[in-house]
């Protein structure tokens, strides 16, 4: 390999790091959300999940051998 080569892909390695994770690596096994005024619900691996709309940590609410799907919130949040 070229020193040119080398230097190209060293950048390249250099540029990759330094994306933040979500660019990198972001997750495609979020499933049916649905919102509210101030919340997200998803399912993730077979469980439903809730989050703040606003961002911020997953919160698990199911954790069963069941698969879970399809969370709607209730008319009145």
């Amino acid at each position: 390999m070229s020193r040119r080569g080398i230097s190209f892909a060293l950048l390249s390695l250099a540029l990759t790091c330094l994306l933040p994770l979500p660019v990198r690596a972001q997750t495609r096994l979020l499933r049916q959300p649905t919102l509210s005024s101030t919340q997200v619900a998803f399912t993730y691996g077979s469980d439903l999940w809730i989050a703040d709309r606003a961002g911020g940590v997953a919160r698990r609410l199911t954790s069963t051998p069941a698969v879970e799907s399809d969370p709607h919130f209730s008319p009145d949040g």
